[in-house]
């Protein structure tokens, strides 16, 4: 469940969480809200229904085989590769869904009057804390997944021969909605600021 503070708190935890951004936020910088991903929705994307569709079909496919391996007396050592394929696809795909997991459960999200933080703790890279600058030329888009995102960075990555588009954002957020109104009004009053 995404944590969230209280309305009725929230001006009194986030003057208190910017006593830990001394040295980050520049003067006159004020946070407007702090969120979590809402780790409840690990499961993101095509790939999870695609993984549970193909590893029902494959479990139904090889259910006659290993019945009939085992009804002619072989025995369970003769099955050893087979469990060894099956145990390695299940820690193979298995790893990258909790991979998804821990990476919502130690992701933080902070907006300024004029920027966007994303702080993470990686299991190799350990803590990292991105910021984004709101200025007007930075696309901000409003997902309404379930639960919405804000989406306002896009990147390519090189993977090999292929190239794949990563999006950056506040993900998994119950106040995407808010969060987007208050990141376009920090765009709109950009020109005001003395950045």
């Amino acid at each position: 469940m995404q944590q969230t503070v209280p309305m009725a708190e929230e001006g009194k935890a986030i003057m208190a969480a910017r006593d830990g951004w001394t040295g980050i936020l520049e003067e006159g910088e004020e946070i407007l809200w702090q969120g979590r991903p809402d780790a409840g929705k690990w499961l993101e994307g095509k790939g999870v229904g695609t993984f549970l569709v193909l590893g029902f079909i494959f479990a139904a496919f090889l259910y006659t085989p290993v019945t009939d391996w085992l009804d002619s007396g072989q025995g369970v050592g003769a099955l050893m590769p087979v469990m060894a394929l099956v145990g390695g696809l299940v820690v193979f795909l298995g790893a990258g869904l909790l991979s998804l997991r821990w990476k919502h459960r130690r992701t933080w999200y902070t907006l300024t009057d004029r920027r966007a933080f994303i702080a993470t703790v990686g299991l190799i890279k350990g803590r990292k804390l991105r910021d984004y600058w709101l200025h007007p030329g930075r696309k901000i888009e409003l997902h309404k997944t379930e639960p919405p995102s804000v989406i306002f960075d896009t990147r390519v990555v090189q993977k090999g021969d292929s190239t794949q588009c990563v999006e950056t954002g506040f993900k998994h957020i119950a106040e995407a909605e808010k969060v987007h109104a208050l990141m376009k009004d920090c765009q709109a009053r950009w020109n005001e600021m003395d950045v």
